[in-house]
């Protein structure tokens, strides 16, 4: 482009010269003059109209850095007012609510003295475990009636923990009434065991061979025999609602029922109702 600039310019220049150097003859050489210099001006400025513009470098923009520095000082300058905004609602907030006046000090001191007299709630205390027939095993009952036929079931207690009932019911073949063992035990101890013959006619002859028999219980302290004949010496003498009672040790032996319908033997540590009483609360 330069080239091309310059080519016009010597040319305008020369015609101009030329135009000027010329002796013009006559009207005609007048008018080859004028337009020589006419031709002249127009390659002239045609030439500079070409010519490029020098453009001069300017300095280069800030680098990335530096615009990366700005940005990071736009955020920061944005922060606070975010920060003034939020904290806006919570000013106008603890304007609102009203400042709760501390209790005089003679009311504070009150207060802190009833807290510390205050006892802490206790936690319940688990029961003692539950007294037992001396040196009685659940199996020591249980194994001689079943080889008479008697099925027990085991069910545990809802409300005493670690307590088992034993139960097993027979109809004797040869009277028609029915019989009933339950054992209530404490791991494999014994607590207590009842035994009850109920029916309509003859229950007595049923009563007369199961509940002796079960007073011979091999706890420990129990004379046997002796045992054996309290019972049947007291079922001919039982009357409704007059129970009859033994104590050997800290063993009650207890007789009642209704006769001739039924009759019941109940083997129980002495203190066992009040230890039922206490678990019970």
């Amino acid at each position: 482009m330069w080239v091309v600039s310059v080519l016009f310019i010597l040319l305008g220049a020369f015609l101009g010269v030329r135009a000027f150097t010329r002796k013009p003859r006559g009207f005609v050489g007048m008018l080859g003059r004028v337009g020589l210099f006419l031709t002249g001006g127009f390659s002239l400025l045609l030439g500079l109209a070409l010519m490029p513009v020098w453009n001069t470098p300017t300095t280069p923009s800030s680098p990335p850095a530096q615009e990366g520095q700005a940005k990071q000082g736009a955020k920061e300058a944005e922060a606070p007012t975010a920060r003034e905004a939020r904290s806006e609602p919570e000013a106008d907030k603890a304007k609102e609510e009203p400042s709760q006046a501390s209790p005089p000090p003679k009311e504070q001191a009150r207060g802190e003295a009833q807290a510390e007299a205050k006892p802490e709630p206790s936690e319940p205390s688990e029961p003692p475990p539950p007294p037992t027939l001396p040196e009685l095993a659940w199996v020591d009952i249980t194994l001689n009636l079943e080889r008479l036929g008697f099925e027990f079931r085991l069910t545990q207690s809802t409300t005493l923990p670690g307590v088992w009932y034993r139960r097993a019911v027979k109809k004797d073949p040869d009277t028609g009434a029915e019989m009933l063992v339950e054992i209530m035990s404490y791991g494999d101890r014994v607590i207590m065991y009842e035994a009850s013959v109920t029916g309509v006619s003859r229950a007595n002859h049923t009563a007369s061979w199961l509940l002796p028999y079960l007073a011979t219980a091999p706890f420990a302290g129990n004379p046997q025999e002796a045992s054996k004949r309290w019972v049947q010496e007291n079922l001919t003498k039982l009357r409704p609602q007059k129970p009859l009672q033994r104590g050997v040790g800290n063993v009650r032996f207890e007789l009642f029922g209704n006769p001739p319908f039924s009759y019941t033997l109940e083997v129980k540590p002495a203190n066992l109702e009040s230890w039922l009483s206490q678990a019970l609360r």
